[in-house]
C-alpha cells in the first residue's frame, strides 16, 4: 500500500517543530494567559519505526535549471512551487527570482539587489507561494510582493532579523526566533504580521521561556495542515511543538531513543573534530494527518570546504511520524544527499550538480509504502 505525502492548503516555508518544556506563562497580543507546566509538558514519542517493513519511495517529478540558463540558481536555492506548477528558486549570489515552468525549464529571472523597496536588500533568503498565485519574497531587511506575473506589488520593513520565516497562505508572516533577552530567554517568541507588515499577535512558545537552555532557539517553521496553527522546531531538540495562531498551546512531541539523533553537546563539551548533532531543520503535516521530517546528520572529522563537498558527504534522513497515534511509522537514509520541501508543496528536492558542475536540483514525490 503507498500512501502519498497528501498535499495540504498552506502554503509555508521551510518548516518543522519543537520546543522545551518549562514554562508557565502564554504571552499573547490578545492578553496573558496562565499554561501550567504539567500541560506544557511534551508527549514522548519512540523514536524506533514501528514499521520496519514500511519504506519511503522518492519518485522523480522534475529536473529544474540546466547550463543554458542566463541566470543560474544559487546553491541554496529554496525553491517553491504556485498552484499553476511553475517552480521558482533564489538566482545566483541570491541577486534575483529565478522562474521556470511546470517541466523545470527556464523562463525569466526577476528582481534585484539593492535598498529600494522593490529590491531585495542584501539578498533575497525565501520565496513562498499564496493564495491566487501571488508570491512573496523574504529578502531581510524587507518582505516583498509580487503579483503572479512577477509585477511589485508592495513591500514592508522588518525590525528585527529573525531566525525562521513562515509565509501562511492568507499572506500572513510569520517570523520566529525574536526577541531581546539575554541567552535564549525572550529569542523564542514568534511574531505575526498581516500582509501588509502591521502587527497582528506575539506569542512565547516553551522553549522561548526556559533562560536555563542556551540551545534551544526555533529554527524552523510549519503551517499545520488545516491552517490555524504552527509547528515549531527547535535548533538543536528532536521536538515537535504546536501552537494556534491565537496564541494556544496545542501540544508538544518529544521524540526519544531515535536510532539516528545526536543531539548538540553544551558548549563547554564541543571539540575540534568531534561529530556534530544532528540538524532536524525541515517539516510538513501532510494532508492525512501524518509528519515528514528532514534531518542531516553532519560528516565527522574536518568539515568539508565547500558547498558541493558537503552536500555530497552529508547524509539525510526522512522520518515519517503519526502524531495521534504517537509513533515513528518509518526512517530511511539516504546519502550523500542534501534535500529540502519545495515551498507551497509536499514535494522535496534534493541539490544534484550536473557534468557541468552546475547546481540542476532533482524534484521527488515522497511516499510512504506500506507492506
Amino acid at each position: 500500500m503507498i500512501r502519498p505525502c497528501a498535499g495540504a492548503d498552506i502554503r509555508g516555508v521551510r518548516p518543522i517543530v519543537v520546543a522545551a518544556v518549562v514554562a508557565t506563562v502564554l504571552t499573547s497580543a490578545v492578553g496573558g494567559s496562565a499554561l501550567s507546566q504539567s500541560r506544557l509538558q511534551p508527549t514522548p514519542i519512540d523514536g524506533v519505526p514501528s514499521c520496519q517493513r514500511c519504506r519511503i519511495e522518492l519518485r522523480l517529478v522534475d529536473r529544474v535549471g540546466s547550463t543554458r540558463d542566463s541566470v543560474l540558481l544559487n546553491e541554496g536555492p529554496a525553491l517553491a512551487q504556485d498552484r499553476r506548477g511553475r517552480y521558482f528558486g533564489l538566482g545566483f549570489n541570491q541577486e534575483a527570482v529565478v522562474t521556470f515552468d511546470s517541466s523545470g525549464r527556464y523562463i525569466k529571472a526577476f528582481g534585484r539587489k539593492g535598498e529600494g523597496p522593490a529590491e531585495f536588500g542584501a539578498g533575497a533568503h525565501l520565496i513562498a507561494p499564496i493564495r491566487g498565485d501571488t508570491l512573496v519574497v523574504v529578502a531581510f531587511p524587507r518582505v516583498l510582493v509580487f503579483s503572479p506575473t512577477q509585477a511589485f506589488v508592495r513591500s514592508f520593513a522588518l525590525s528585527q532579523r529573525p531566525r525562521a520565516y513562515l509565509v501562511l497562505a492568507s499572506g500572513d508572516v510569520v517570523l520566529g526566533g525574536i526577541g531581546s533577552g539575554p541567552a535564549a530567554a525572550g529569542w523564542n517568541r514568534l511574531r505575526i504580521l498581516t500582509p501588509t507588515g502591521a502587527f497582528r499577535r506575539e506569542m512565547a512558545p516553551a522553549a522561548g521561556r526556559d533562560s536555563t537552555c542556551t540551545v534551544c532557539r526555533n529554527a524552523q517553521l510549519a503551517a499545520n495542515r488545516d491552517g490555524t496553527g504552527v509547528w515549531i522546531l527547535s535548533a538543536a531538540r528532536y521536538e515537535l511543538e504546536e501552537w494556534g495562531l491565537d496564541g494556544r498551546w496545542v501540544r508538544t512531541l518529544s521524540i526519544r531513543s531515535s536510532p539516528w539523533y545526536v543531539p548538540a553537546p553544551p558548549p563547554e563539551a564541543r571539540r575540534d573534530g568531534a561529530r556534530g548533532s544532528t540538524s532536524v531543520y525541515a517539516l510538513r503535516e501532510s494532508g492525512d494527518g501524518l509528519i515528514w521530517v528532514i534531518a542531516q546528520i553532519p560528516p565527522q572529522g574536518e568539515p568539508p570546504q565547500s558547498v558541493r563537498d558537503w552536500t555530497r558527504s552529508n547524509v539525510t534522513v526522512i522520518e515519517v511520524i503519526d502524531p495521534l497515534r504517537r509513533r515513528v511509522i518509518a526512517s530511511q537514509t539516504y546519502k550523500g544527499a542534501f534535500m529540502e520541501f519545495v515551498a507551497g508543496t509536499d514535494l522535496i528536492y534534493s541539490h544534484e550538480y550536473n557534468s557541468d558542475d552546475v547546481l540542476v536540483p532533482r524534484v521527488v514525490r515522497p511516499l510512504l509504502v506500506r507492506p
